[in-house]
């Protein structure tokens, strides 16, 4: 579990996990980076991870929420200026089922191979390795949490 020296909480955002509120937080999410961060690419790969931690949510939750279940979604962003190095963190958390993305494990994708030869899946997720410095997952006090690291 990432030990997060909390120099300091730059923002955070509570919503109910669905789509309708999609915009919101993603808007919440570039605004951030905007102000935090200075190289676009980053910014671009912070939003891409984000975007498929997301959608996995909202795919993992839809049952509940069907069901009348109502699941909220956490996001939070801190800023570790005297981490080595220097990061921001994402940390996005819900109240669903417990749904490990096996972050931890590297995702292997053959990026020559034809679509339609792949099998359904894994691709979202290596992209989330690819794009953050860290990624990681871990189920603590009935959430999922999911922690996004990039570099200042």
């Amino acid at each position: 579990m990432l030990q997060l020296r909390q120099e300091y909480i730059a923002a955070s955002l509570e919503v109910p996990a669905s789509m309708s509120h999609w915009d919101k937080v993603m808007d919440f999410i570039a605004d951030q980076a905007e102000v935090i961060l200075s190289d676009q690419s980053t910014i671009y790969k912070l939003r891409l991870a984000c975007e498929e931690v997301f959608s996995n949510i909202m795919r993992e939750t839809s049952d509940e929420q069907q069901e009348g279940r109502e699941v909220s979604l956490w996001v939070t962003l801190f800023v570790m200026t005297e981490s080595n190095p220097p990061m921001m963190v994402v940390r996005i958390e819900d109240n669903g089922p417990p749904f490990d993305p096996e972050l931890s494990e590297d995702k292997n994708v053959n990026m020559e191979q034809p679509l339609s030869e792949r099998k359904l899946g894994g691709l979202g997720l290596f992209l989330v390795q690819q794009s953050a410095y860290a990624a990681e997952y871990y189920y603590q006090g009935g959430r999922n949490t999911y922690c996004l690291s990039f570099k200042l």
